[in-house]
């Protein structure tokens, strides 16, 4: 009986700390990601909507990413474009970034709506795409959506930050179809890359993973 009235009251106490422009401090977001993986479905949705315009500013430390994900997962339609909106202009240098990766990773597995999405993040991440292939965190956004979690790409830390359940969420659409809509964008400006840089791409450890996943995907 204590556990929901602690939760209450840290909600509480987290939400005012946030409206007062706090939740760039480390130890609000550690509060926040307690509320993440300890809340209930409503606690979620309020810190999704709390925190969503200020995703871009706290997903550069470990929690505050776990929590920008956590937005992406548990926040709605209109949340989720927030936090896109955010990341306007800083999207390939937020894929290069060890945590700032991993909120692509969940906005490619979260957003419903696609054409957002490839206009949002895609339409970036291709402008860096010669770079990103062969780069250790930024291979991960592409993988996301060539190869979603697979442990020989993520490790278990990354994929604590995601949301340990890809499931889980507010999201209505089929992740498969969602994953085809995105590979319909995704999937051309790879294998011409792929054709232009196959030999670049393979004698990396991260290219080769993306050259790898690129040709399955293409011969599915």
């Amino acid at each position: 009986a204590a556990r929901p009235r602690v939760l209450r009251q840290l909600e509480a106490t987290l939400s005012k700390a946030a409206q007062k422009g706090l939740a760039v401090t480390s130890i609000v977001q550690r509060g926040m990601a307690d509320l993440l993986d300890l809340g209930d479905d409503a606690q979620r949705a309020m810190l999704a909507a709390t925190l969503s315009a200020a995703a871009a500013h706290i997903m550069h430390e470990r929690d505050g990413a776990r929590v920008a994900c956590g937005c992406l997962r548990w926040g709605s339609p209109k949340e989720r474009k927030a936090v896109l909106k955010s990341l306007k202009g800083y999207v390939g240098a937020t894929a290069t970034h060890p945590t700032g990766t991993l909120v692509l990773c969940a906005a490619m597995e979260t957003v419903d709506d696609t054409v957002l999405l490839k206009k949002a993040l895609l339409t970036e991440l291709l402008e860096s795409l010669p770079q990103l292939v062969t780069h250790a965190q930024g291979c991960l956004p592409l993988l996301a959506v060539l190869s979603p979690r697979a442990p020989r790409y993520f490790s278990p830390e990354q994929l604590r930050l995601l949301g340990s359940d890809a499931a889980a969420g507010t999201s209505k659409k089929d992740p498969a179809a969602r994953r085809e809509e995105l590979l319909h964008g995704l999937l051309p400006p790879l294998l011409k890359l792929a054709e232009a840089a196959a030999g670049r791409m393979a004698r990396s450890p991260h290219g080769g993973g993306v050259l790898y996943e690129t040709l399955a995907a293409a011969a599915a």
